[in-house]
């Protein structure tokens, strides 16, 4: 018997790596026509993956194409040693794109910004967009010396509350007026799991989708409708009250099962579980030494017996009817947003300029 597509609820996420994991866990079995590479640097995981057939986009709920999702549990730091790490790796990863869209140093980039610049978790685009070095109207004055430098144009289009207009036409007119030899879209994300929100970045060549997260479909932002090749930039800032519901959950039954195999050493009267319980768990290893299924059954009964995307599925359908399946973001947003732009524009900058080096990309 064929398995279903996927979960209901799959394609409320963003990112490509997340809908194959969920698949993976769902069907036991690696999804035919994926190949996947990973690379470790200390603290930054780096995954390349490319969806190659129809039947795996089709599984994932993705488009075929490539994929690059660079993991930084220390990106939601405030950490000024760590972050030009990222930059130099993202840099990287950029460039490998742009050398598989052939573009030359003299061809033309155009950035685009998606998102509302007036609602903090959407505002990535266009923040990013307010730090690109911009260089386009430059070459045509004399006298410049701009070797060293491509001409890249940068605009933050608005959305289609506040404009009146599709994003996707906005700018398919701007390609067609200066005929850039690819676009950047950078947009804000969303995850499936708490613990890839703010400490992930994906990049693809499948473009985008404006909206698409929150399953509102518009023009897409694609080769096949722009001409050109479009490269999406983007990192998670929010995700469902459900996955909240959903990854509570799955600490309660890591906290309870620890308390369990801790009754040797009982805690202090009054509390739940061993005031330190909870030590030296990081975000990133909340799924890890995870209960055994009748432990699982045992803390939360039928709820124990389901798989962590089956409890999400049910609390999408249980709080979407009420409307209670809110998005949500974390409250040092603006903090985030503020850091994440810069060390995505300064990634960029090092991609589209050869002279923006590592000891000088702070300048721009």
């Amino acid at each position: 018997m064929e398995r279903p597509m996927a979960f209901p609820d799959l394609m409320r996420t963003d990112l490509a790596l997340e809908a194959r994991e969920a698949v993976r866990a769902r069907d036991g079995e690696e999804v035919d026509g994926v190949d996947v590479d990973v690379e470790e640097d200390d603290d930054i995981r780096i995954t390349r993956m490319e969806i190659r057939t129809d039947a795996a986009a089709n599984r994932l709920g993705k488009a075929k194409g490539k994929y690059t999702t660079l993991e930084a549990p220390r990106l939601r730091e405030e950490d000024r040693t760590f972050l030009p790490r990222v930059v130099d790796r993202l840099a990287s990863e950029l460039h490998r794109y742009f050398e598989d869209f052939g573009i030359g140093p003299d061809d033309l980039v155009l950035v685009v910004g998606l998102g509302n610049r007036d609602v903090t978790p959407d505002a990535l685009g266009p923040e990013v967009v307010a730090r690109v070095h911009v260089t386009n109207h430059l070459f045509a004055a004399e006298g410049v010396d701009l070797s060293g430098f491509r001409p890249v144009a940068a605009v933050a289009p608005g959305v289609l509350g506040t404009t009146g207009i599709e994003t996707g036409e906005i700018v398919a007119a701007l390609a067609r007026a200066v005929a850039p030899r690819a676009i950047v879209a950078v947009d804000a994300l969303r995850a499936h799991r708490l613990e890839r929100l703010h400490t992930t970045v994906q990049l693809s060549d499948t473009g985008i989708v404006p909206g698409s997260g929150l399953g509102m479909k518009r023009r897409p932002l694609t080769r096949v409708e722009l001409g050109v090749p479009v490269l999406a930039v983007g990192i998670p800032t929010v995700v469902d009250a459900a996955t909240i519901v959903a990854d509570t959950l799955h600490v309660l039954e890591r906290s309870i099962g620890r308390r369990l195999a801790w009754e040797t050493d009982p805690p202090p009267r009054g509390r739940l579980v061993p005031s330190d319980a909870f030590s030296g768990i990081a975000p990133s290893s909340v799924r890890e030494s995870e209960p055994v299924s009748e432990v699982r059954q045992a803390i939360l009964g039928f709820l124990g017996e389901l798989s962590d995307d089956e409890r999400h599925s049910l609390f999408v359908e249980v709080l979407g009817p009420v409307e209670y399946n809110f998005i949500v973001t974390p409250k040092d947003i603006d903090a985030f947003v503020d850091r994440a732009a810069t060390v995505l524009a300064s990634a960029l900058n090092r991609a589209l300029h050869p002279d923006v080096t590592e000891g000088n990309y702070g300048v721009f």
